[in-house]
């Protein structure tokens, strides 16, 4: 739609435009009328000529000039008409930003009052469906039909979960998911393809989450029951070691002992010289360095080695030696195996 004002002033500009060009034309003939005049009246001059080029030179600027000015002033003027063009339209998008915002504030208004709407409509529907399925518990029917064909006599309803319906019948007691549930009940007490698969999920998510607790426990009581165990072993080895430690010392100490008597009667053997012609022999004295005689007669034969040196036994004390010896070396590779076992534990 054209602006009305927009053309009135374009007519206006117009106007003056036109004005001002007669205003230059008109100046100019009256310059041109004069110069001719004073011409005519002075007679013909030799200078006419460079007078008539400053006058045409003079009117091709007056020319440009008028042309330069008059853009000026259409320029002007269509840069004052943009100008309120543009503050035109940046009132009006200022207003439309005011209703849009209105309109958005009015709009979520709507939508939270319609959640609302929707939530006490679902908590009546969830309320409703807790009260039907109440009051179908300890319903009884002589006789009824799954979906998927089969019969059930005597039935009892015994419990309504979102899983199904727990009932009992002539020949025992079942639960009818959603795919048995006959369709009257499916119905009545408001049941879903959605509600079951949800519970179904749940349902699901409970058992894995009684197994994982289950499985955590049956893991903490084999952790637990396992580092008994293994402080039962270790107990168990501290004690073999500290008995074989007992065995391995006292094997020693009889080794040592039998070592020492068999060391003991060794020297005192080597010690005594004994005379082939008389009875008598000599003893030699380790602390004087000399021999003396004794009228005493050994009973023991002078052979002493092999005899029965142990009382009460019939091994000799070099015997006893290595066999206490064999038992200590048996001990101490025990203990060796023992106690790398017992560091090996953790």
């Amino acid at each position: 739609m054209k602006n009305p004002f927009a053309e009135q002033d374009y007519s206006i500009i117009s106007v003056m435009l036109v004005g001002v060009i007669v205003l230059v034309f008109v100046g100019l003939g009256a310059a041109l009328l004069s110069e001719s005049s004073s011409h005519l009246m002075s007679g013909p001059d030799t200078s006419m000529l460079d007078q008539n080029s400053r006058l045409k030179s003079q009117v091709a600027k007056l020319e440009v000039r008028l042309e330069k000015r008059s853009r000026e002033i259409l320029a002007a003027s269509h840069n004052r008409e943009q100008a309120r063009r543009v503050e035109e339209l940046k009132n009006q998008s200022i207003s439309a930003l005011k209703e849009a915002e209105t309109l958005r504030a009015l709009i979520a208004g709507e939508k939270e009052a319609i959640k609302l709407i929707a939530k006490a409509k679902e908590a009546h529907r969830l309320e409703y469906r807790d009260y039907v399925r109440g009051e179908a518990i300890g319903k009884s029917y002589e006789k009824i039909t799954t979906r998927l064909g089969k019969d059930y006599h005597d039935v009892r309803v015994t419990d309504v979960t979102p899983l199904g319906v727990s009932i009992t019948h002539r020949t025992g007691a079942v639960m009818l998911g959603f795919r048995q549930i006959p369709v009257a009940w499916q119905r009545g007490l408001m049941f879903t393809a959605a509600e079951m698969a949800e519970a179904a999920k749940a349902e699901q998510k409970r058992q894995t989450m009684a197994r994982n607790q289950i499985d955590r426990r049956v893991r903490a009581n084999t952790k637990t029951m396992k580092s008994q165990e293994l402080m039962r072993e270790k107990a168990s080895l501290r004690r073999q070691i500290a008995s074989l430690n007992i065995k391995l010392t006292a094997a020693n100490f009889e080794a040592s002992l039998a070592r020492n008597k068999l060391s003991a009667q060794e020297s005192l053997r080597n010690s005594r010289t004994y005379s082939s012609s008389s009875s008598s022999y000599y003893y030699y004295n380790t602390s004087t360095g000399a021999y003396y005689s004794t009228g005493y007669r050994p009973r023991y034969r002078s052979r002493w080695i092999g005899s029965k040196s142990v009382p009460g036994s019939l091994e000799t004390w070099d015997q006893r030696a290595a066999k206490f010896e064999r038992a200590a070396a048996q001990y101490t590779a025990k203990l060796t195996d023992l106690t790398a076992r017992l560091k090996a534990i953790p």
